[in-house]
């Protein structure tokens, strides 16, 4: 089964900038570069988002034996 949500969380902010409260985002920012995909902007979630359809080549869920 393919992996169909990645979330990774992060804070505005000079303050959060190099904490761990960006482990999410910093996640999430080094999946899409290693799989060529770039982040955009999206006004409604006031965040920055990647839709994919069929699911990211190379990103699927290990299988149960």
């Amino acid at each position: 089964m393919a992996i169909r949500l990645v979330v990774g969380l992060g804070n505005p902010g000079k303050e959060y900038e190099r904490t761990r409260h960006n482990a999410g985002f910093w996640l999430v920012e080094r999946l899409a570069t290693s799989k060529g995909i770039a982040l955009r902007k999206d006004a409604k979630f006031q965040a920055l988002v990647v839709v994919s359809s069929p699911p990211v080549p190379g990103c699927s869920s290990p299988r149960a034996s």
